[in-house]
Formats: C-alpha cells, structure tokens, sequence
C-alpha cells in the first residue's frame, strides 16, 4: 500500500514531465513566424537598453515611455547571456520568454496548492500548461509572460501565512509587476484584498497594497524628470486611454477582445463559467480573479496576450466543474439529533457547503465547520461527521484530455496554417540588406518592421552596431491609393516638405493620424523596402515602380527596389 510520501512522490513526477512537455510544445513552434509588431519593437529596446541602462526605454534613440523599465533591464541579462551560444535571432528573443513560461506553468501549482488540494491544483496547472493563448503568448517577445510570473510569485506570498517576511515579499513582487506592466499589476491589490476582508485585519496586508499605485506614481513622475513632454502624452494616455474611452468605444473593445480570446479559450471559458456559477462562494477571492477580466475585456483592444494572466482560474474553476463532489463517509460522533443528516434533503440539493454556515431544519439546527484533509473536504452536521469527496472519475480525465487535445489543434491551426508564412518574405528582405548601407524602409509600420528589425538586430551581432537607416510611416487610416500616391514622394525626395510629418515622437503614431519619419541625414539611398499591408489593388501595386530604382523581389505586400547606378 503506497503511502502519503510515495503518493507525493509520484506527484512529483507528474509534474516534472509537465514541465518539461511544456517546454517542449513551445520549442517546437519557436522558428515558425518571424518577430512582428510589438515583439520588434521590444527587442531593439531590450538591446539599447543593454548598450546603455537607463529609467526611459529607447527604440532607435527615440523615448518610449509608455511602457515601464524593468521589463527590458531583466530581458536583456536574459539575450546577452544567450548571445554567447548562439547567434539565432529568434532563438535568443524567445527562448527567455519560453522559459519564464514553463516557470510559470510551476507557478500556477504552487500557488492553486495553497488555495486548493495538490489534485486540483495540478489539473488547474495542466490545463493552463497546454492553453493555446498561453502558449501563443510565451512564444512572443511581450512584456506579459514576465509580468504574469511576477503576479503569480506575488499571490503565492499573499497566500501563505501573513507573517511579515510573506507579505514584505508579495508587496515587493507586487511592486515590480507594476514597473513591468502597470495596469494589468492591478489584479494583485483587488485579489489579495478580497481574500484577506473576512480574515483577521492585518493592517500590514493593506499598506502593502499600496506598492502597485505607488509603482505606477514613481514611473510617472520618472518620466516627468527625464522626458516631461512624454509623461503625459505617452506614459498616462496609455494607462487611462485603456479604462476611460467613448461609451461605443467601449462595446466594440468588448467584443473585439471577447472574440479573439475566445477562440484561444473556447471550452475551457465555458466549463469555467459553470463552475463560477456553482463555485463563487466557496472562495471570494477566486470569484475576484475572475471578475477582473473585465479590464481587458474593455482595456485590451482584442490584444489576447492581456489575458494570460486570468488563465489559471479559468483553468481552476474548470475542474472544478468536471470534479464530481460525493458523499463518501459518515459517521456518528456523539449524541443524536433525531435525524438522520445523510438522507435529508440538504444532499439531495447541495454538493458543497460554504464554511461556518449555520443550517435551520425543521428538526432541528446544524452547525458546520470545515476543512481539507488530504484530498477530501471534512465537515461535521450537529452529532454526524461527513466527508466529501473531489471525484476525478473517467469522465474527468477524459473530458480534460478533450480540452489539452482542442488547445493543441488551435495552435496547430493558428502557426501551420494562418501564420506559418507570414512576413517571411520581410525576414528574407532584412537579412539580404544587412551590412548594406543607404536604406530607406517606406510604407507601412507592419510590414517594414519586420524587415527593419531583422536587418539592425543581426548588424548588431555582427558589427556591434547598426548602420543608419530611413523609415517612414505612413498613416495607418491612410487608405491605400493614396498611400501609393506619397510612397514615391518620399523615396525620391525622403526629406520633401509636401507632407506634415512627425519627427521628434515615435510613440504618436499608434496613437494620431500621422505620418512618422525617422531623422537621419542620409539623403540618397541605394536600396528601398516599400510595403503596404493588405493590398486589393494586386494589379497597380504589382506594377508599381519608383524612377531611378528597379524592383528586384516580388511579393504581395513588400518589394525591395534597388538604385539604378547611372540614375
């Protein structure tokens, strides 16, 4: 007969090789789309951050404050250390992301263990292991993979006992996810709060709280030393601009962001809803978590990274759904009620009880008091004493089988059949002009990115730095006719005063209406990377030339054109 140790043991195992299949899964859809949006912006900023520390992230030399430092201080410990072994820009840009990942993944159980038994906890970590939109998530070069590690690291110190060593440290943590991403760090107040109101008030517990506004205050302020002109138009309209918007703003972000994080959560969403609809008051700080995503559910813009976070209790309430709660035991205690509780209707109707509840029956009163002993739940009605137990049947495991197996066809279909040969051509432009001096990237931010990044990411490698470069952004509402019409403009004249443009905020424009153009004083290029996203207009845009330059790649949304030499 094994013992409670060997059970453990056993456990041990099981979760070791869910680990290591975590990592696993990641590894293998690492090379299968080139770094896009975001996650170059962010690696160049990692890299400039390396090259010179400092409060304010940079891209290109220009200020980006509207995210907070600490991410980039970590990472880029992170990509110089992997520089060392290899020289795989992909590779070196996601692995630590992966890796923070499986932490993660170890994260989720030891925190799930102490709001629940070791079985629950471990389902609830399998099923956000193997979630699609975590794992599409970790496989990004985002802020959000660290910034989660550091929520979760912040609940697990919450959730020990509330000495002062545990909450110095949950407050701490709590602290650095808000200089990682500040809105999302706000999860950590409102759960911790909810699951310390009905306890003992522990005045430490509540100052602590204030470390995430108090994160939010000093990257503000910073800003105002450093970049003041940036504080308020980048750092502050990124924070409030996610909660105060237009009323129709509002809907539509709604729906944007439940579509596209249901198509990544599907099932397991649904399941989860149920067990919300059973569960709620069984754990008030568990409803909390579940009720906060609502912020990005208004605040994300259909960006389904900002839901990484609120997987676990997804997953949690999920099996808590399919575990099926059974009476298995009773036994006379002292003295006699007159009634028999076990054939009452009170488990005819309930399948749990909340703690400290006092029940009033026609025969009678019953007081009740619970508590988890190994896997079963122990509780006492008047002179009888009952426990309950968390079935995980066959039905369970297959219908978690069912769930992991549909999270992986998703992440099949989204990188082999939607993303699979997306921007590739961009990545084989950047490599082919890397060293080359004279560039011009024209068109839009999309595209160009990709090619811009991976031409001064490996000039980095290579040379220690990059060579200067042209970039120009034309407005994302600029409808593509009229973007063909200016694409010319610049590439023969790229200083030309025929158009308003910004040159001094690159931030501005994800935000305004306008056209960015990148300081440099190179005046004649020899190679220009011309892209437009989503073009319909196949026929103009396949016969699209510039004077002086010939075209010598041809694709739907990026072409390079090289200068004619007796032009």
């Amino acid at each position: 007969m094994k013992t409670n140790l060997d059970k453990e043991e056993n456990f041990k195992h099981k979760l070791f090789w869910l680990l290591v299949i975590s990592f696993i899964i990641r590894f293998a859809f690492l090379h299968v789309h080139p770094l896009y949006l975001d996650e170059c912006l962010y690696s160049e900023m990692t890299e400039e951050m390396m090259q010179k520390p400092s409060l304010v992230p940079t891209y290109i030399g220009y200020d980006t404050s509207w995210k907070p430092p600490f991410f980039f201080w970590i990472y880029s410990i992170f990509v110089n250390m992997f520089k060392l072994f290899t020289n795989d820009i992909e590779l070196i840009y996601k692995l630590p992301n992966i890796l923070l990942g499986v932490l993660n993944v170890w994260l989720v159980f030891i925190v799930f263990k102490k709001i629940t038994d070791e079985q629950k906890a471990f389902y609830t970590c399998v099923l956000y292991a193997l979630c699609s939109l975590v794992i599409y998530t970790d496989l990004r070069v985002l802020l959000d993979t660290m910034n989660t590690m550091l929520i979760f690291i912040s609940f697990y110190f919450y959730f020990d006992k509330p000495n002062t060593k545990n909450i110095v440290a949950g407050a701490l943590f709590a602290f650095l996810a808000a200089i990682t991403k500040s809105v999302v760090a706000f999860l950590i107040p409102l759960v911790v709060f909810v699951h310390f109101w009905k306890k003992e008030t522990n005045i430490k517990v509540i100052i602590s709280l204030a470390t995430v506004p108090i994160g939010i205050i000093l990257c503000y302020f910073t800003l105002l030393h450093f970049t003041p002109q940036l504080a308020d138009k980048e750092f502050m309209l990124d924070i409030i601009g996610k909660i105060v918007k237009e009323e129709s703003k509002y809907i539509n972000d709604f729906f944007s962001s439940f579509t596209n994080m249901f198509v990544f959560v599907h099932v397991l969403f649904i399941f989860a809803v149920f067990g919300l609809t059973k569960f709620w008051k069984e754990n008030a700080a568990m409803t909390m978590w579940f009720a906060c995503m609502i912020f990005p559910l208004i605040g994300s813009s259909g960006m389904i990274w900002y839901f990484e976070p609120f997987i676990p209790i997804l997953a949690y309430f999920c099996v808590r759904a399919l575990a099926f709660d059974s009476i298995t035991e009773s036994s006379r205690v002292c003295g006699s009620l007159g009634v028999n509780p076990k054939k009452s209707a009170l488990f005819s109707k309930e399948r749990w009880l909340p703690p400290k509840t006092i029940l009033s029956k026609a025969s009678g009163s019953f007081s009740f008091a619970e508590r988890i002993e190994n896997n079963k739940t122990v509780f006492r009605i008047g002179s009888w004493r009952f426990t309950k137990t968390e079935k995980f049947d066959s039905f369970f495991k297959l219908a978690i089988a069912g769930i992991i197996i549909f999270n992986l066809i998703i992440c099949i279909i989204w990188y082999y059949l939607f993303t699979a040969n997306m921007l590739v051509d961009e990545r084989t432009i950047g490599y082919a002009l890397v060293g080359k001096e004279n560039v011009a990237f024209i068109g839009d931010y999309r595209n160009s990115i990709t090619a811009l990044s991976y031409k001064i990411l490996e000039e980095r490698m290579r040379y220690g730095k990059y060579n200067d470069f042209g970039w120009v952004i034309i407005s994302q509402n600029s409808v593509i006719a009229n973007k063909i019409k200016m694409i010319p403009d610049f590439a023969i004249n790229y200083h030309t005063e025929k158009y308003i443009v910004n040159e001094k905020n690159i931030a501005q424009l994800f935000w305004n209406d306008e056209i960015f153009r990148k300081q440099t004083n190179i005046t004649k290029f020899d190679y220009l990377v011309i892209s437009i996203s989503n073009t319909n207009l196949t026929g103009e845009w396949a016969n699209f030339t510039i004077q002086g330059y010939e075209k010598i790649t041809k694709n739907n949304n990026t072409n390079l054109f090289k200068r004619i030499s007796t032009y």
